[in-house]
């Protein structure tokens, strides 16, 4: 069946974060649908019935401030949705629906080019809290919660950077181009610039901007930190 019978899109012009869901589970849809339609701060624009037609449904409706993806496939099938997400739809953070228990997931899908990764037993109130962030093109990572215990964000600062991506990061954060960094450690700017994208997907981060930014609040810049 073609997108138009799998998805449906909502037209809205007066609330300013413009909201998309792909998500297989019908429940899970649903509730997300509802919270979207009552939330004063947000309006729903798009929604398909299958996460494998997220694509499609950024391309119908020009993207939107966040998509929000539930993918029952498994880490290879959301991975390449991911990767084609990011190639195609850059501008449209995406936020994954992670299954309770799930971080060896949730780390293939930050690094794959998820802005966030929010659990199934978030309340609501988190669940704003993290489209808001990612709305604002902020880094979201893993937020765990649910079953009663605390809410935990545990998504980037576990994700293992090698050592010559932190030597990258921590000359990029002393303002070096490729061109320096690539003198000082013998390699070719285009050498260079693998491992800052390297260091980029691994973080669930959109440009050099923000991983300098990350870098510095997580004292990522000296050698062995981390």
């Amino acid at each position: 069946m073609t997108l138009r019978r799998h998805a449906r899109i909502i037209s809205s012009s007066v609330n300013p974060l413009r909201l998309l869901v792909a998500v297989d589970e019908f429940l899970l849809r649903e509730g997300l649908c509802r919270m979207i339609d009552a939330w004063e701060e947000a309006t729903l624009v798009g929604v398909a019935s299958r996460a494998v037609e997220a694509l499609a449904l950024c391309r119908e409706v020009d993207g939107g401030d966040a998509l929000l993806l539930g993918c029952s496939g498994g880490t290879a099938q959301l991975t390449r949705l991911l990767e084609g997400l990011r190639a195609a739809c850059d501008q449209t953070p995406v936020l994954v629906l992670g299954r309770p228990g799930a971080g060896h997931a949730a780390h293939h899908a930050l690094r794959a080019g998820a802005t966030g990764v929010l659990g199934w037993g978030l309340s609501e109130e988190e669940l704003r809290s993290g489209i808001r962030r990612a709305a604002r093109r902020e880094p979201v990572g893993w937020i765990e919660g649910g079953c009663g215990g605390p809410t935990r964000t545990r998504g980037m600062d576990r994700i293992e950077l090698s050592a010559r991506e932190r030597e990258v990061l921590r000359l990029l954060c002393a303002g070096r181009s490729l061109k320096e960094i690539g003198a000082e450690l013998g390699l070719s700017p285009k050498t260079v610039s693998t491992y800052r994208s390297r260091a980029l997907q691994k973080l669930g981060l959109r440009s050099t901007a923000d991983l300098v930014r990350y870098a510095l609040e997580h004292g990522l810049t000296n050698n062995g930190a981390g």
